[in-house]
């Protein structure tokens, strides 16, 4: 992930520091008041900060699908919209692949 991610609040951190991965269960239900693949962005007990990458802004529709609190629900939003209210850092965060296109998943 580029460096854009480091200097978040002003402050660069090494690194080192960065250790991303899957949040467990119970530490997703603390942070978000959401049971496990039922997380929302909007309505979370704690305020967490947002990031996206500026190539799913190319998209068309310009269309965010978001979890709504419950496994099997989930609610749409225009970007632009998510991103007002969500006051989300769009940045550069993905690796291009060979043809300069970002990487689709292989079973996309």
């Amino acid at each position: 992930m580029p460096d854009v991610d480091r200097s978040l609040g002003g402050i660069k951190v090494a690194k080192m520091h960065f250790n991303y991965r899957l949040a467990d269960a119970s530490t997703i239900l603390e942070l978000t008041g959401f049971g496990n693949n039922g997380v929302s962005p909007i309505g979370m007990t704690r305020e967490l900060p947002a990031v996206l990458c500026a190539a799913i802004m190319r998209l068309s529709p310009i269309v965010l699908w978001l979890g709504a609190g419950h496994a099997d629900f989930e609610h749409a939003l225009p970007m632009p919209d998510f991103v007002d209210t969500m006051q989300c850092l769009v940045a550069n965060t993905s690796a291009p692949n060979s043809e300069g296109e970002l990487a689709t998943p292989p079973d996309a």
